[in-house]
């Protein structure tokens, strides 16, 4: 073998050598793996830092927390608001028929305190501020007080509050919506006050009146344009532009009482506590004597009858939109503290119970009444912690009570049907705080 043929031998043995070490050090890579942007990672460690590899999937992060709403409706039934329409007011409703559409707070803020819906359910009246008015010292240093707050007008939604009045105690609105008639304090202790009317139109207000100042007063529009009020105890309607006064009735008197449970002196503001029919023809009155009565009587006191039912009748009562029928509360006597709601004709017949509680202390209170006259909203209460107040509903006839809304109190059924204003409270605690809301309501 020559010397040329050795030095090619031993190239041709060194260059395999070379191939077998590098064969064992790096797996195959294809061509397209090393131009491809979104590769995945090599099993060596050195490809673990190459710009071309795709990134690691990060851990998920928990959701962020949801901040516990201020007012919690009470939800619908599964699949409820798939049936729920809007409340029609020419139908006649039926308290099993009533849905919870939606619940919602006023804009106008919290604090407030509700009014009195306006007659077509497009406005409302509500307070801010709330100020003590002695009305009566004695001499003992106890004093009789009443509390005024401002009075204020805004949209259903709450939205575009006016500021009607600074002080005020008693509202009533005109039939057609335009006006608002309220009492004021004319002094800074006393039952001396003022009556005013104000047009929300250009929001001027004007002095109709003096009167008597009570913190159980009701003032009332009647369809003859004339506001209801007391000068010395005694009912008068004054024209709602001022130039005219009359004696309404003398269902009170004029004379200074003696206070059944202290035994003071009381002006005669304080004999008693009256609403008006809506229709202006009819007067339900409460006298406070040992013991207290309900009487129904002509808004002139002609033909007054006494609904005899219980030693004590409850300030809690109202009249059916038609003015044919009166609702209210008093104690049900299994109880110190319970009331059922009872219901009694205008003309004073077919008294009868609408609510039995169960509870001996169960408590039925604040009623108000559909726009129809078919179903009846109001507070209950079983005195228990673990059953706090709630929004009920019933027909008028007593059938169907059942919970339209949970954790709450003091409804107030709009003009049009569609919303029941309640205060809402926040919490099942001892002091919660209290929310004014909207519960917009449905048919199923």
């Amino acid at each position: 073998m020559t010397k040329k043929k050795i030095t090619s031998i031993l190239l041709v043995i060194m260059i395999l050598a070379v191939w077998i070490m590098l064969f064992k050090r790096v797996p195959t890579i294809s061509l397209a793996q090393l131009w491809s942007p979104l590769q995945p990672p090599l099993p060596d460690a050195r490809t673990m830092n190459s710009p071309l590899q795709l990134p690691p999937t990060p851990t998920a992060l928990p959701p962020a927390p949801t901040a516990t709403p201020r007012i919690t409706p009470t939800p619908p039934q599964l699949g409820l608001l798939e049936r729920v329409v809007p409340y029609d007011v020419r139908v006649p409703l039926c308290s099993e028929n009533i849905t919870l559409a939606d619940v919602q707070p006023f804009d106008a803020g919290v604090g407030i305190t509700f009014k009195a819906w306006s007659p077509n359910g497009e406005q409302f009246l509500f307070g801010r501020t709330e100020q003590r008015h002695i009305l009566v010292q004695f001499a003992n240093g106890a004093a009789a007080n009443g509390f005024w707050t401002d009075l204020w007008v805004a949209d259903s939604s709450g939205s575009k509050p006016q500021l009607l009045a600074n002080l005020a105690n008693d509202w009533a609105w005109s039939p057609d919506g335009r006006y608002v008639a309220y009492l004021v304090p004319a002094k800074l202790e006393g039952v001396e006050g003022k009556l005013y009317v104000v047009d929300l139109q250009n929001l001027n207000s004007r002095e109709l009146a003096h009167c008597d100042l009570g913190g159980i007063d009701d003032l009332a529009w009647l369809p003859t344009d004339e506001i209801t009020c007391r000068q010395n105890g005694v009912m008068y309607a004054v024209d709602y532009e001022g130039s005219r006064t009359r004696q309404l009735n003398n269902v009170f008197t004029s004379d200074f009482i003696t206070d059944p449970l202290t035994k003071e002196t009381l002006p005669p503001v304080f004999q008693g506590h009256y609403h008006i029919s809506l229709d202006g023809k009819k007067i339900g009155y409460i006298k406070i004597g040992s013991p207290s009565s309900l009487w129904i009587a002509n808004s002139d006191g002609s033909k007054a009858i006494e609904i005899n039912i219980d030693p004590y009748i409850s300030y809690d009562w109202t009249w059916s939109p038609d003015s044919s029928r009166i609702a209210f509360s008093v104690p049900n006597r299994q109880g110190r503290l319970g009331t059922d709601l009872w219901m009694v004709n205008a003309d004073g017949s077919d008294l009868r119970r609408v609510t039995v509680t169960e509870n001996e202390d169960a408590i039925c209170m604040n009623p108000t009444w559909s726009p129809d006259g078919k179903v009846i909203a109001y507070t209950y209460r079983a005195n228990m912690t673990s059953q706090p107040e709630a929004v009920w509903v019933v027909n008028a006839d007593g059938t169907n009570p059942h919970l339209l809304i949970d954790l709450a109190l003091e409804p107030q059924w709009s003009a049009n049907g569609n919303q029941i204003a309640v205060l809402r409270l926040s919490s099942l605690t001892d002091n919660p705080e209290t929310f004014l809301i909207r519960v917009s309501l449905g048919q199923r």
